[in-house]
């Protein structure tokens, strides 16, 4: 109800091929725990493409570690959440980034 059209990927490895398709995108969610590519890695491999260096990317992580989170913001996420995922702090969240990263909401 928002306005987002929202497109989906069952991991982090169909993702990178359902984006490669995608005319344009705000903002990328990802789990921390995904099969055959972790968050983590899935971040690294935004960073590197020049095309996706500066999409805004959430984390969501059912970790509690705070020296993971630190490691998640430095490695190139803007944000994270943890699980469970309350959606109104999903909202929150990501409206925040786009506010943060000038693609509006």
């Amino acid at each position: 109800n928002r306005g987002w059209e929202v497109v989906e990927a069952r991991d982090g490895m169909d993702a990178l091929d359902v984006m490669g398709r995608q005319e344009h995108l705000d903002l990328v969610i990802v789990d921390l725990d995904m099969p055959r590519m972790d968050g983590l890695e899935f971040v690294w491999r935004l960073r590197d493409q020049m095309v996706w260096s500066t999409l805004p990317v959430i984390v969501v992580t059912g970790e509690k570690d705070e020296m993971l989170e630190a490691q998640l913001l430095e490695e190139g996420a803007d944000d994270y959440v943890r699980k469970p995922v309350e959606g109104r702090v999903l909202l929150a969240r990501v409206e925040s980034t786009l506010r943060r990263t000038s693609v509006g909401v």
